[in-house]
């Protein structure tokens, strides 16, 4: 339950490398923090946990998913985007279904791909790169408003508001003719016309990023959190630009200044970040890895100590974050076999209502509320 292997970076079939990054001066000035990698000893993750609640999701047996890619939570609506199949589903904080955003083809208002999707109090952006188009849907009741052209290729977006985007893609292929976005920068912000106004973190030419990551912003209050391979940290963004750098110390990071394959990564062992982390006043919440393993881990800032999942039991373990409700960590169970399996080593039982829907092959969240 605590390990994953992250072995799908390597399905291109090609070798990928992390190169150092040399910023040059782009004007950019902003705070930095520095998180050292400590796991602490003296208790378990779930012991942050204050309690946990289920929420159905009702009649998402009609509307299956099988991950939640990102979900946001935003303006009384719960918004969960499923990359794989290019579907987003909504539903309002009751768990009752609103609609179902599932329109690919070639017509005005429709997509060939999401590659992504972010949303704001008053709408639901959904990226495809094939049309390079942004879709825009009233995040009320997911009807079509409009199709805007963006002059870019991109793998991940966020939103302030609706007229400040936030963008970003890194090259991952070394054979790949995709140039990232023609002006070698990590991440830039748009208008509502996808207009470029900003840029930042530039990068050298010839980096190529990991495969495999899909989510490269999270959302933590207003701001916005973005990862790479390119730091061994987080950048924090706010609606004007970059608000700080969060490193991590790790003991055995993956050494920078020479190019560095995935096999040396896994066979050294090298400790890195490997998702876009979970930020909240008193927590950050990441997973880890190291070398081809990599495991949930929660960083309390009081006690600047990492806390993983029990080996022994499951109450209150975290599993499948894929987003932040206020304060609160959402985890999301695609099916009863799921739920079964936590169950059965210590988790938490569901009420009634939650297995029913489970036990009819619908999806529940869980909500963690911390101490």
């Amino acid at each position: 339950m605590r390990k994953r292997n992250l072995s799908i970076w390597l399905s291109a079939g090609f070798c990928l490398f992390i190169f150092s990054c040399t910023t040059r001066n782009n004007g950019e000035t902003y705070n930095t923090d520095e998180i050292t990698y400590r796991v602490g000893t003296s208790k378990d993750l779930g012991e942050e946990v204050d309690s946990i609640r289920y929420l159905p999701l009702l009649k998402s047996d009609q509307h299956l998913v099988s991950e939640a890619t990102k979900l946001r939570v935003k303006n009384n609506r719960i918004v969960i985007f499923e990359k794989k199949t290019h579907r987003v589903v909504s539903y309002d904080t009751n768990g009752h279904f609103l609609y179902e955003i599932n329109h690919r083809g070639k017509g005005n208002k429709e997509y060939l791909e999401i590659a992504n999707i972010t949303v704001t109090a008053n709408y639901i952006y959904l990226l495809d790169n094939f049309k390079h188009k942004l879709n825009v849907y009233d995040i009320k009741d997911g009807s079509f408003v409009r199709s805007t052209d963006v002059p870019f290729v991109a793998w991940d977006l966020e939103a302030f508001d609706d007229n400040n985007l936030l963008f970003t893609m890194l090259e991952n292929n070394p054979n790949g003719q995709v140039e990232a976005n023609g002006h070698n920068y990590a991440v830039w912000r748009t208008d509502s016309l996808g207009k470029i106004i900003d840029s930042y973190l530039p990068y050298e030419k010839g980096y190529y990023e990991m495969i495999g990551k899909e989510v490269y912003f999270t959302v933590s209050g207003d701001n916005t959190i973005f990862h790479s391979f390119m730091k061994d940290g987080y950048y924090t963004f706010d609606s004007k630009g970059i608000l700080k750098y969060t490193n991590m110390n790790f003991n055995r990071p993956i050494p920078r200044g020479t190019p560095i394959a995935y096999d040396d990564v896994a066979k050294e062992k090298y400790q890195y970040l490997s998702t876009t982390p979970y930020v909240t006043d008193d927590y950050v919440l990441a997973e880890i890895g190291q070398g081809n393993l990599s495991e949930i881990q929660l960083y309390n800032n009081k006690e600047k100590t990492f806390l993983q999942n029990s080996d022994e039991s499951c109450v209150n373990a975290m599993v499948d974050v894929s987003g932040i409700w206020g304060q609160q960590f959402v985890s999301f169970i695609p099916d009863i076999e799921t739920y079964k399996d936590l169950v059965s080593c210590g988790f938490k039982k569901a009420d009634q209502t939650t297995e029913d829907c489970l036990n009819k092959g619908g999806q529940c969240l869980v909500i963690y509320r911390m101490k």
